[in-house]
């Protein structure tokens, strides 16, 4: 399972998603009452006006080309500043 957030709603709703195998989807259709916002159609809105754009604008291949210039300057500035002793970049 993984759970994800954050800029889901487009920075305006609270929303949330777990992705999970299909076999562990058991009650799609039904609000559970567990969750505040479980299952808002506002908030579900929001996420996929939000996951539209991104998919449009190709944002994740800008991430993809920005952490690698930052990375490259980062390592630029730890070569010529003795003081940067560690840099940690994650993949994406």
């Amino acid at each position: 399972m993984l759970v994800i957030g954050n800029g889901l709603g487009g920075g305006n709703f609270p929303f949330a998603a777990l992705i999970a195998k299909s076999e562990l989807h058991v009650a799609g259709e039904r609000a559970l009452g567990y969750y505040t916002h479980e299952k808002n159609p506002v908030a579900c809105a929001a996420a996929l006006a939000a996951t539209n754009y991104l998919e449009r604008h190709q944002a994740l291949q800008n991430v993809v080309e920005m952490s690698q210039f930052v990375e490259t300057r980062i390592k630029q500035i730890q070569e010529s500043h003795p003081i940067v002793k560690q840099f940690r970049a994650s993949a994406c």
